[in-house]
């Protein structure tokens, strides 16, 4: 009766996909939950990989996301164990926070009730999350501001050092924690951009969570790190290809390293908030030399993935030998190090028990 009764139901306030994609980053936490990945309706990371693709122009939309989405949430404040009351008076990190307190139980062990306990995931991302046939934690991990110059080997351990690395972890670091820490994050007002770069700019289109190459300065920068022939080819290759509804063909043919090229954002921590930014240099370097580091502190191996991700997609830079980078993108889909003030760049993944909760 209370979900009959209840205001803004479906059928005059539905939202459009705009809507469900402008969220896609949170939504994709909730699909890939172990809690929805355990439910008998559907296949949990099905439903994450098809609402990503819809995300992407890939496949039509359709309004099963945003009733699977309801019904989950109906289900974690009608059907669980804490009052729909009490759910209601608190916000969307609620729902995750009572999502990761069902997969600690079902894990089983004490070590899930633990982490659930003392580690807080970003605001609207679940701690735990299904990938393959295992459930993982994605611990975010706070650190001090990064400049120009700083040892990021110093700095990661420092951050970990009340985390309890273990041979068997993974440990990710945001790619733009690596390139200003190596003095690749420049004030944009001192970058000069060329005719070429202002005449490109032009044609890339922007979005909320990051500007990429939508700068003269940024278009620069990209220019100056893969050159201006491979740019002109991006540009003449995605000119070409656009009018059939292809997507993201410039970024795949400029490469990586000019994919993870930013511009200021309102939501980054000053001062990067007006910065342009490079690529990291040697991103494999950087994780294999981690790596060895944690691993000998650890007393086993520990892998080292960089990782280029925001809200709306996820690249592996760079990953020391043991890295799945398949796996790690998966993991990364719904963003868990944040897209804002979170200052959490590095993040500890743990394989908790493959199969429970049930992947399906």
């Amino acid at each position: 009766e209370k979900i009959r009764t209840r205001r803004w139901k479906v059928g005059f306030t539905t939202p459009e996909m705009r809507w469900l994609r402008a969220r896609r980053a949170i939504i994709q936490s909730l699909y890939r939950s172990p809690a929805f990945c355990a439910r008998p309706y559907w296949n949990g990371l099905a439903v994450a990989d098809a609402f990503r693709r819809a995300c992407d122009g890939e496949i039509d939309d359709s309004m099963f996301f945003w009733r699977a989405m309801n019904v989950e949430l109906w289900l974690r404040v009608y059907f669980g164990d804490r009052t729909g009351r009490d759910l209601r008076k608190e916000t969307i990190p609620a729902f995750a926070r009572y999502g990761d307190e069902l997969a600690a139980r079902a894990i089983g062990t004490d070590e899930a009730a633990r982490l659930v306990a003392s580690r807080a995931p970003n605001p609207g991302r679940h701690l735990f999350a299904n990938a393959g046939d295992a459930t993982y934690a994605r611990i975010p991990v706070r650190s001090p501001l990064i400049a120009s110059g700083d040892d990021l080997q110093t700095i990661v351990e420092k951050a970990l050092v009340d985390h309890d690395v273990r041979p068997g972890d993974t440990v990710a670091i945001s790619e733009k924690a690596v390139a200003v820490s190596q003095g690749r994050s420049f004030p944009v007002d001192q970058v000069r951009a060329s005719a070429l770069a202002r005449l490109l700019a032009r044609f890339v289109g922007k979005t909320p969570v990051g500007i990429g190459l939508g700068l003269p300065q940024t278009m620069q920068l990209a220019i100056e790190e893969v050159g201006a022939l491979r740019i002109l080819l991006a540009a003449f290759a995605a000119a070409i290809t656009r009018p059939f509804g292809v997507r993201g063909v410039f970024y795949r043919v400029a490469g990586p390293q000019a994919a993870a090229i930013d511009g200021p954002t309102p939501g980054t921590l000053p001062p990067y908030n007006t910065h342009a930014k490079k690529a990291p240099a040697d991103p494999d370097g950087v994780a294999r030399g981690l790596a060895a580091a944690l691993g000998a502190g650890a007393g086993g191996p520990v892998d080292v993935a960089v990782i280029d991700a925001n809200d709306i997609g996820v690249n592996v830079l760079g990953a020391s030998a043991g890295v799945d980078r398949g796996l790690l993108v998966e993991l990364f889909r719904d963003n868990p190090l944040g897209q804002g003030h979170q200052q959490t760049p590095i993040a500890l993944i743990r394989r908790m028990r493959a199969g429970e909760p049930g992947a399906r």
